[in-house]
């Protein structure tokens, strides 16, 4: 069973047609790879790029969060970065745990 990153944004929001505040919370269910890349980063797109070394900058860091792909050749430096495996970020390419039993 995967494990689910949750993160909750809550705000005090302030709704001017009313006239009062509220607070509004957000979930964010990661359990997206290149989101658990990212939640080892502190949420920061440029540390990711920035530990990942090499040609990689926080554009691609944030196209790959768009897409939700993360790109074969760059599975390994984000296993270094991060500690999660390269069959986590992408099973379709490197297998998953289970192969290899």
């Amino acid at each position: 069973m995967r494990s689910i990153l949750q993160t909750v944004w809550c705000c005090v929001a302030h709704m001017p047609l009313l006239t009062e505040y509220k607070l509004v919370c957000i979930v964010l269910v990661m359990d997206r790879p290149i989101d658990k890349a990212l939640a080892a980063c502190g949420g920061n797109q440029s540390e990711l790029a920035r530990r990942m070394g090499g040609k990689v900058r926080q554009a691609h860091v944030w196209h790959w969060l768009k897409t939700g792909v993360i790109p074969a050749e760059r599975c390994r430096a984000m296993e270094r970065a991060t500690g999660i495996p390269a069959n986590e970020l992408r099973p379709d390419i490197f297998g998953t745990d289970s192969d290899a039993a």
